[in-house]
């Protein structure tokens, strides 16, 4: 192959056992949650059916079919027509039924017990899926590398929109392997606000996109640079102390007033992870 020839690559995450494992946990979760749910209503139908009161089994039958976005009525389209079916997290379309159906059946075991055994585990949880859908929206990766303008340009996908990059306009990059693909870091000074970007790429490609962007770093940069906005970084730093600020006092009013030490956490921690996303824009802006 011709070291100018245009070169093409997909990905997608079931060119990795992690990424399916990650994708399938990620569904599981919500898979779970519905499994309790429903596993709730058939307990609660069948001590009212023993109980005798019939009025309140017509009343939750009658909601069931009609009353709300999550009867029968609303979900039937759902599961009868794919096309409206939301894409949800997307990549459906990787899904495997078996793995799905254990994925939700492991994810309702693990949240009854830990709810049960130590509830604070459940401030994990946004961490833990957090990185499952970072595993998958990795390898969500197609597009194709033109060696002799120094761009690449990435094919949309359930993530993001399709974006192309020149290399001339970064002075730098970092490249490490993760679970059989290559990921590059590339980073530019005088791309102000969006100076970062990450690429992921088969091991196959990375050698002939690693030569790119050397080339392209040699250059002169194609765009003129951005100016930071101090006002605008000023802005993003007040935001996110205000909202870890916030966070912190939570836990003390909480604290104070004799509430649950978990529900004060978890509330904290939703607000403070919005805090510290202020802070990272803010010290990303300055970088």
């Amino acid at each position: 192959m011709s070291s100018n020839e245009t070169i093409r690559w997909s990905l997608d995450p079931s060119d990795s056992h992690l990424a399916l494992i990650s994708l399938h946990g990620a569904y599981g979760v919500f898979g779970g949650v519905t499994l309790i749910v429903l596993l709730g209503i058939a307990f609660v139908g069948v001590t009212t059916i023993l109980s005798g009161q019939f009025e309140i089994l017509a009343l939750a039958l009658l909601l069931g079919l009609v009353g709300g976005p999550l009867s029968l009525l609303y979900l039937l389209p759902l599961v009868a027509d794919s096309n409206q079916r939301p894409g949800f997290l997307g990549f459906d379309e990787h899904l495997r039924p078996l793995p799905l159906v254990v994925a939700s059946v492991v994810s309702a075991v693990a949240l009854i017990a830990t709810v049960l055994v130590a509830p604070w585990l459940l401030l994990l949880f946004p961490v833990l899926y957090g990185a499952m859908f970072v595993i998958v929206g990795t390898f969500e990766s197609s597009g194709e590398l033109d060696p002799v303008r120094r761009v690449i340009r990435i094919d949309d996908s359930d993530l993001r929109p399709a974006r192309e990059l020149a290399f001339d306009d970064y002075d730098g990059f970092r490249r490490f392997k993760f679970a059989g693909m290559t990921v590059f870091r590339l980073s530019s000074e005088a791309q102000r606000l969006n100076n970062t970007h990450w690429l992921s790429v088969p091991v196959s490609v990375a050698p002939a996109v690693e030569r790119v962007i050397e080339d392209g770093i040699a250059h002169e940069p194609t765009s003129q640079p951005t100016e930071v906005n101090r006002t605008v970084q000023a802005t993003l730093v007040a935001f996110g102390l205000l909202l870890v600020g916030i966070a912190a006092g939570i836990v003390v009013v909480g604290r104070s007033a004799g509430q649950d030490v978990v529900v004060s956490l978890l509330l904290a921690s939703m607000v403070g992870v919005f805090g510290f996303m202020f802070l990272y824009l803010a010290y990303d802006y300055r970088t």
